[in-house]
């Protein structure tokens, strides 16, 4: 994403921003969901059973929507973004796409089809995360992706244990 455009969204009100980074969240899982179901590749399911089982519904809301986004937004967004925006003069999408391709990896033991969509999430996550920067917002920052992120989780998890359709 270029300066250009970051700078531009870091000019809309946060809620206009924060909802236009869940359509976009979205909208990357949708896409990458339908061409793997066209290509006829599926990955691991995340919401294991037994995961479910051992931690019951509100432990695995608790872990996916308020633990997970919480570490992870520290370690994938800004740990690298804070470290790599220290060098002067690093252009915005290196850090963002440093952040992404971490996030993604770090989602690797799904499958390499979910890597893939987290990837593309992590990128969302890190130019939003570089929004909030720019305004020179960081703390903002950080808890903006953490909510986004654990909202995200949430309506995952929640369509999870809806029943799958006829």
């Amino acid at each position: 994403m270029s300066s250009k455009l970051l700078y531009k969204i870091s000019s809309y009100p946060t809620i206009l921003i924060f909802a236009g980074g869940f359509v976009a969240n979205c909208l990357v899982q949708f896409i990458f969901a339908v061409i793997f179901d066209i290509a006829g590749l599926e990955g691991k399911d995340i919401y294991e059973e037994d995961f479910i089982q051992e931690y019951g519904l509100i432990g695995c809301i608790i872990f996916t929507s308020i633990v997970a986004p919480i570490v992870e937004t520290f370690i994938f967004q800004w740990l690298p973004i804070w470290s790599l925006c220290k060098i002067k003069r690093i252009p915005y999408w290196i850090p963002i796409v440093v952040s992404a391709v971490f996030f993604g990896w770090a989602h690797l033991s799904y499958s390499v089809y979910y890597m893939i969509i987290t990837v593309a999430v992590g990128y969302v996550f890190a130019s939003l995360f570089v929004v909030y920067k720019i305004k020179k917002r960081n703390s903002v920052a950080f808890w903006f992706v953490t909510l986004l992120h654990a909202l995200s989780n949430l309506t995952a998890t929640i369509l999870r244990l809806l029943p799958p359709p006829n």
